[in-house]
């Protein structure tokens, strides 16, 4: 998963997330998040998960994402942020050059989970940029779902 910036644009032709809650089919029965993964009817939709090697966060089929961190997923209580393991925090993007595809020697900013701060201690050591972040809800028609007075 790439984040989006001007300055840094992803390597490849982007899909905007467009995420929904699903119960992951596994023995757990986690709430597990999924997205389209491109534009077309019907819509195509691959599981949200972190990768139990890399710490990256990935999407794909059920099958490529077994064995892997595939939830709880939610939304904290005033429903602003997206949560792992009932965690907001943990989230932090990592400015990288190897996993960039797209031939040109740009780098780009990927998704990471890390919740105990293990991967943010390794990009110190490889001289990585690493930055924590939140991953904020934006509504797709922008209404809020909370009532209003």
């Amino acid at each position: 998963m790439f984040v989006d910036r001007p300055d840094a644009p992803a390597p490849a032709p982007a899909h905007r997330f467009n995420g929904y809650f699903f119960t992951y089919p596994g023995a757990e029965g986690h709430r597990g998040l999924v997205s389209t993964v491109r534009d077309n009817e019907p819509p195509v939709l691959n599981w949200i998960f972190v990768d139990a090697n890399t710490r990256a966060v990935r999407h794909a089929g059920m099958k490529d994402s077994l064995g892997h961190v595939v939830g709880p997923w939610g939304w904290s209580d005033d429903e602003q942020w997206l949560m792992l393991r009932a965690s907001s925090d943990g989230f932090v993007v990592v400015e990288e050059e190897e996993e960039c595809d797209g031939g040109a020697p740009a780098s780009c900013w990927l998704v990471y989970w890390d919740p105990d701060g293990l991967l943010r201690r390794q990009c110190g050591d490889e001289g990585k940029r690493c930055v924590p972040v939140a991953l904020r809800r934006r509504l797709k028609l922008a209404m809020e779902s909370t009532y209003v007075k």
